[in-house]
């Protein structure tokens, strides 16, 4: 390969372009220079096989490119899916709310087995003091009672898995995700607001005060290869009369300004596949 085309393109282009510059030659040399016809016409005619090839080679490794993000992606959504990892990207936050704010996430996810049959949703609760940092709400019966939050402040994120993934009942997996692709199932809920708990909560619809910036999702580890979505805030179309902001993926549209509940797109990471596909 020479700068990315085949030896026998570049030799095709080389031997053109030597012999346009001989066409040229001759077209200077005449009585009339410049005005033979038919040197012009062979010159055309040069040009035209080596571009006509060049187009087909683009063509043709952009359609490769295409046909391995296909067999990526179908390869990513049947691989397992154990944890569903959470990567938040941190700002600091307006001291002027000095109480903090609640962070949720809730999922849900139809079940149907021959154990149990039910729509399940789970959630958890992140707090934030300027005082303590990050801490999990202690709401009654506290659920995935195994997340650990990594407070990483040289790279300013806040990190938790969810491992395994899947719908929590009575302490219980009632259901769990074995695939990547079975992560479409589960219906998503992540909001922001004021103050620790309703209590303290504020109507607030400026987004500058958030301390977070942006929410990553990863599949098993947080390798950039295993991204599934990038999360950012979004408001309701009464943000005026609400005390917190939505997450949302970027690359999926809301259909519902006043219900942010998703469910992720994973289709979009084939984007993502040709992208670094293109940089190889």
């Amino acid at each position: 390969m020479v700068l990315g085309l085949s030896l026998s393109l570049a030799l095709s282009i080389v031997a053109s372009v030597l012999a346009g510059v001989f066409v040229l030659l001759e077209q200077w040399r005449g009585k009339k220079p410049f005005r033979s016809w038919r040197l012009w016409l062979a010159l055309g005619l040069l040009l035209i096989s080596p571009a006509a090839s060049l187009l087909e080679s683009l063509s043709t490794a952009r359609s490769d490119r295409e046909r391995q993000a296909d067999l990526k992606l179908i390869q990513r959504l049947e691989s397992g899916l154990n944890s569903l990892c959470f990567e938040i990207n941190l700002q600091a936050p307006n001291p002027k709310y000095r109480e903090g704010c609640s962070f949720q996430l809730e999922t849900s996810v139809p079940v149907a087995d021959l154990r149990t049959t039910g729509f399940f949703a789970n959630y958890l609760h992140i707090r934030y003091n300027p005082d303590s940092g990050w801490y999990r709400g202690q709401t009654q019966g506290i659920e995935w009672p195994g997340i650990v939050l990594d407070y990483d402040p040289s790279k300013s994120t806040l990190r938790f898995a969810m491992s395994p993934f899947g719908a929590m009942w009575k302490d219980q997996l009632a259901w769990k995700a074995e695939r990547l692709a079975d992560l479409s199932q589960v219906r998503m809920g992540i909001s922001l607001s004021y103050g620790e708990d309703w209590r303290t909560w504020h109507s607030a619809p400026d987004t500058s005060w958030l301390p977070v910036k942006s929410i990553s999702l990863f599949a098993n580890d947080y390798q950039p290869e295993n991204l599934v979505a990038i999360l950012t805030p979004r408001q309701r179309s009464y943000a005026a009369y609400h005390n917190g902001v939505y997450f949302h993926p970027v690359w999926q549209p809301v259909k519902d300004t006043d219900d942010f509940r998703f469910n992720v797109d994973l289709l979009a990471m084939r984007s993502e596949i040709l992208e670094s596909l293109a940089k190889e």
